[in-house]
């Protein structure tokens, strides 16, 4: 799951990369630019034969 409600930020930053939940930040912009790309793709209009 992309965010579940956990922020680790208990560590200094001098120490290792500020993280939140699992991800450090670039990783979790990275996971959030997917998925939004993949959010403005989907149609929900479509039918189902």
């Amino acid at each position: 799951t992309l965010g579940n409600g956990k922020a680790g930020l208990l560590s200094a930053p001098c120490e290792r990369p500020l993280t939140i939940g699992n991800y450090t930040i670039e990783e979790r912009k990275q996971r959030l630019h997917r998925y939004r790309n993949k959010k403005t793709k989907r149609n929900f209009n479509r039918k189902i034969k």
